[in-house]
């Protein structure tokens, strides 16, 4: 997908089309405009303005489909069909067929550079670009809900070649650990669905994409976030490993599907149950579930009693023979509600 619409000349969008059937030719509603007119000077038109590419694109009803997404990141221009008019979009801003240019925004998906232009930015500000894509992303909607790994793999495959890491379902190797901290988003009541997955194609319950719902990411200030890379093995992460019968040691293709985390206990009541914020069900025994803290406060003048420590929620799997845990949701906590370290354990 990223060949095909990266190499494209240009791609045209049916931007106002609700469905494959619909076209995208339609009938336009007759524009009222004022004739002015002066002895000596060209004859004026005035007529109200309907330039409003984020009413009729953004929030068109093509917009609203998941696939559709990379594929106006990828595409280098695109003209989009609307039921008011044409625009032009590509890597100098958007045209509008009243002859009248819209200012380029700061983040703009219509460009053949996108998303060079953030490398302007330090880690964390390609992070927020990140978070920001994957935020409007998994609010989209797909006929078939296994398709929502595989709608952003030429996304995700573009965006890790330009900032120089390697990804995985919705993952950077270099923030992975930022990465790790969202929660579902929408209403507050509104809880995620779980994707039935076909034979041989799972995707694990760490990532976002492993469920149907938006998601939002916790809001940290990221220059204040002691990240515990040692709580956790990074499964993205190419790791070095000695070789039988060999001098030099060999790089080897880690297990992506496999986070391995060191778990310790809740030391929650129910009174302090709204601290969890869960994914897909919320009525978990609170003796079943661990935490794996994956970050905490930076703040050194405050007592260590006082920091927030932003945990991932985990528990057993019911369907394995074997102790994996699975994700289950994520929490901040402080240093008396986490129990002692335990071992590694493994999360599917």
């Amino acid at each position: 997908m990223e060949r095909v619409f990266s190499d494209a000349y240009c791609t045209i969008a049916a931007s106002s089309a609700k469905s494959s059937i619909d076209g995208f030719l339609a009938r336009r509603q007759k524009r009222n405009h004022m004739k002015l007119s002066s002895p000596g000077n060209p004859d004026l038109f005035v007529c109200y303005d309907i330039d409003d590419f984020h009413q009729d694109v953004e929030l068109g009803p093509l917009s609203q489909r998941g696939w559709v997404l990379q594929e106006r990141a990828l595409s280098r221009r695109t003209i989009y069909y609307t039921t008011t008019q044409v625009y032009w979009e590509c890597g100098v801003g958007v045209r509008c067929e009243t002859l009248s240019r819209l200012r380029k925004r700061q983040v703009s998906l219509g460009d053949a550079q996108f998303p060079a232009f953030a490398l302007e930015y330090f880690r964390d500000g390609r992070q927020v670009l990140v978070q920001d894509l994957f935020e409007r992303y998994s609010g989209l909607a797909f006929t078939r809900p296994t398709d929502r790994d595989v709608a952003l793999l030429g996304l995700q495959r573009r965006m890790a070649n330009t900032f120089g890491t390697y990804a995985a379902y919705g993952m950077f190797e270099a923030f992975f650990a930022r990465g790790l901290l969202w929660r579902r988003g929408g209403s507050e009541d509104q809880l995620m669905k779980p994707i039935k997955w076909p034979k041989g194609h799972h995707v694990p319950s760490w990532s976002w994409l492993s469920k149907l719902g938006p998601i939002s990411f916790m809001e940290l200030r990221f220059e204040r976030i002691v990240w515990d890379s040692k709580e956790i093995i990074n499964p993205l992460r190419k790791r070095r490993v000695s070789a039988p019968c060999q001098s030099e040691e060999e790089m080897v293709e880690p297990d992506e599907g496999l986070l391995r985390g060191r778990s310790s206990k809740l030391l929650l009541e129910e009174k302090d149950r709204k601290q969890l914020i869960f994914d897909v069900r919320e009525d978990y025994g609170l003796d079943s579930l661990r935490c794996v803290v994956v970050g905490h406060d930076k703040n050194m003048d405050a007592q260590v009693e006082e920091r927030n420590y932003y945990a991932l929620v985990i528990r057993p799997r019911d369907d394995s023979d074997d102790i994996v845990y699975e994700r289950v949701g994520v929490v901040t906590l402080r240093a008396n509600q986490i129990g002692d370290k335990e071992s590694l354990v493994n999360i599917r």
